[in-house]
């Protein structure tokens, strides 16, 4: 059961970790253009590692909820 609950703490790690660089990877500003004639204009940024991160994270975590599940279920390996 020890390592079920590992599985479950290593998930919620993994998942916080990836809304951590989904927010740190997504960039919104309000830029001023009145130069060229527009007002102002929401822009967004995306960073592309911290995206790749958070999907990383995204992936492992739910690998090892998988994990968790199977170690909870009783199931070590498919038959």
């Amino acid at each position: 059961m020890a390592r079920a609950s590992m599985g479950f703490c290593l998930a919620v790690l993994l998942f916080g970790a990836a809304a951590v660089s989904w927010f740190r990877g997504v960039d919104t500003r309000v830029e001023d253009f009145s130069d060229l004639g527009l007002g102002a204009q929401e822009i967004t940024w995306y960073s592309g590692p911290w995206l790749t991160l958070a999907a990383l994270c995204t992936a492992a975590g739910s690998l090892a909820l998988i994990w968790g599940v199977r170690r909870v279920s009783g199931r070590s390996h498919a038959s």
